[in-house]
């Protein structure tokens, strides 16, 4: 049976931004899992959107440019899946959002948590916590 990984925003910051504090951890955990048969990786159209705004502010254009690239060839290499945030997931995003008002939750983050409700995975690549608060495994 595959593994099924979600890859939020701050794995894929630390993937790219070399400064990055997690940096390291995060290339040795995505190196590892793409290398390892049998692993599905799996994001948001919220996620890269988020990423990509990051990555521009914090790196440059070329940056962002470089990053969808990879991430446009990855279905195509088997890689990874990107799913579409629909309006029910966004409705049930929106809705923890306001919800949950003990916590600093981004929208994002929200429509991750509906989607991952929806679509249950075995573990989140992340390095933010708000992942384990709402129930979910974190790796690494």
């Amino acid at each position: 049976m595959r593994r099924r990984i979600f890859v939020d925003t701050s794995a894929w910051i630390a993937l790219v931004d070399e400064s990055d504090r997690h940096h390291q951890k995060a290339k040795s955990y995505y190196e590892q899992h793409i290398k390892q048969r049998g692993v599905e990786l799996i994001t948001s159209d919220y996620v890269i959107d988020e990423t990509l705004t990051v990555i521009r502010y914090r790196m440059g254009l070329t940056y962002a440019r470089r990053f969808w690239h990879s991430i446009e060839q990855a279905p195509d290499q088997n890689i990874l899946k990107m799913f579409r945030i629909e309006e029910t997931t966004w409705s049930a995003a929106l809705a923890m959002f306001f919800q949950y008002d003990d916590q600093d939750f981004s929208f994002t983050d929200c429509t991750s948590f509906a989607l991952l409700c929806q679509e249950p995975v075995d573990a989140v690549f992340s390095f933010d916590k708000d992942f384990v608060v709402a129930g979910f495994l974190m790796e690494p």
